[in-house]
């Protein structure tokens, strides 16, 4: 399976958590150039691998390039590359940079999946975050994109954060399943250096109380009828992202546009022109990291199975008809039983 990432890398707002190449000081003419570079890559992209069985436009937040560049370069991968019928073609949005009519014009262009990022429905959270919607924003976004004919929308949910308790997550997790969405991507508040929350050294809750919350959560959409079918990641049956699969399970992948990385033909490389070539060694130890964030567990000889016995026994992970995977209780502390395989 081949998958096409677009990364858009730009915001109206930097968020002080986020690690990722974007910027919120751009002109139109920057917008312009990064309309050009993108629909380049995807040329020679499609020269590398013509079929696009998922599409992702990321970032960075897409529809700051506004609604002409955004559905013009849906339609540019659509006449580029060979997208079959029932592709999943998804867009990342801000609640506060779109709207019905903008929404709809998405849909039109070929856009059939939304990625929200909602992260809290606690204005105060929302204030720490540093973000620029409200939590009605975010409620309307949802409405809106139901009326533009969207059926298959995801959203993000943080946790963890400064301040937080285990009853604001309780509560922000019951007013996220009232939107009913068919996918939610559920994130603890990570450090990350560079950030401007690692430069103010901003405290989370402890550790304890961090675990608390996850297994509130588990356990509150569990109950609302959400599958835990990958570490950080929740949906309605039928609807994972299939994108992202693609990635955990070793798929290939093309990215387009600046801050893009791609993995295709046994080689990983980006927009910069680094290129390197994976061993065998090294495309094992990925199916392993990367297979073992899905429930679906990876295929493992019991003589490696052997390394994590103990987790076995103690409830973190199964290993049944030679497939090792890691329970709810391991899911968070999987990076610990990735290790202990890989060692």
């Amino acid at each position: 399976m081949s998958s096409i990432y677009v990364h858009v890398p730009f915001c109206l707002n930097k968020c002080p958590y986020c690690a990722f190449e974007s910027g919120d000081r751009f002109s139109d003419d920057e917008l312009n150039f990064e309309y050009e570079r993108i629909k380049i890559d995807m040329l020679y992209a499609s020269k590398l691998r013509p079929k696009a069985e998922t599409v992702y436009f990321g970032g960075g937040t897409p529809p700051v390039i506004g609604i002409s560049r955004l559905t013009g370069l849906i339609r540019y991968a659509y006449e580029t590359f060979e997208i079959p019928e029932g592709a999943e073609v998804t867009c990342e949005v801000n609640p506060k940079t779109v709207n019905r009519d903008f929404l709809t014009r998405m849909k039109e262009a070929g856009f059939n999946r939304l990625s929200i990022g909602v992260q809290s429905l606690n204005e105060d959270m929302l204030k720490t975050l540093g973000r620029i919607h409200s939590a009605e924003d975010a409620v309307k976004c949802v409405s809106d994109g139901r009326k533009a004919g969207f059926d298959n929308i995801s959203c993000d949910l943080m946790f963890a954060l400064p301040n937080q308790t285990v009853q604001m997550v309780e509560a922000d997790v019951r007013r996220m399943l009232e939107l009913q969405p068919d996918h939610i991507s559920l994130y603890p508040l990570s450090i990350e250096h560079g950030t401007m929350f690692y430069a103010r050294k901003v405290q989370k809750p402890d550790e304890n109380t961090e675990y608390a919350m996850y297994k509130l959560i588990c356990r509150m959409l569990k109950e609302a009828g959400y599958i835990h079918y990958e570490v950080s990641n929740y949906c309605l049956p039928g609807k994972e992202s299939r994108h992202n699969i693609n990635y955990w399970r070793g798929g290939e992948y093309i990215g387009c546009g600046r801050g893009s990385h791609s993995y295709a033909a046994g080689y990983r490389f980006n927009y910069t022109g680094y290129m390197e070539q994976i061993t065998e060694e090294e495309a094992e130890s990925e199916r392993i990291m990367l297979g073992l964030r899905l429930a679906e567990g990876i295929p493992m000889e019991a003589e490696k199975v052997k390394r994590v016995r103990k987790y076995i026994d103690h409830g973190y992970a199964e290993y049944k008809n030679g497939i090792l995977s890691l329970t709810e209780d391991g899911f968070w502390i999987s990076n610990a039983i990735i290790g202990e395989v890989l060692a």
